[in-house]
């Protein structure tokens, strides 16, 4: 399951997915995936990134960090 996250994704947002996503099954993977901008900025903080990735640990055992990269290789 993909869940995108940037600087304003709030703590409680990851938090709610990920325990849906735990109702299914704890072991279905969770991608937390970085919003980039057109420019190619990405909109999160590495500090920010891994405190949601510590949240969406709290209730999954596959959790994974993977970059945009349709946007990276310039795919629409």
């Amino acid at each position: 399951v993909k869940i995108l996250v940037d600087e304003g994704t709030a703590d409680a947002d990851v938090e709610r997915a990920t325990r849906m996503i735990a109702s299914a099954g704890p072991t279905i993977p969770a991608f937390l995936q970085p919003v980039v901008d057109p420019a190619g900025r990405v909109m999160i903080g590495a500090e920010r990134l891994t405190d949601l990735y510590r949240l969406a640990w709290r209730s999954l055992s596959a959790v994974r960090v993977l970059p945009q990269t349709h946007k990276v290789l310039g795919l629409r």
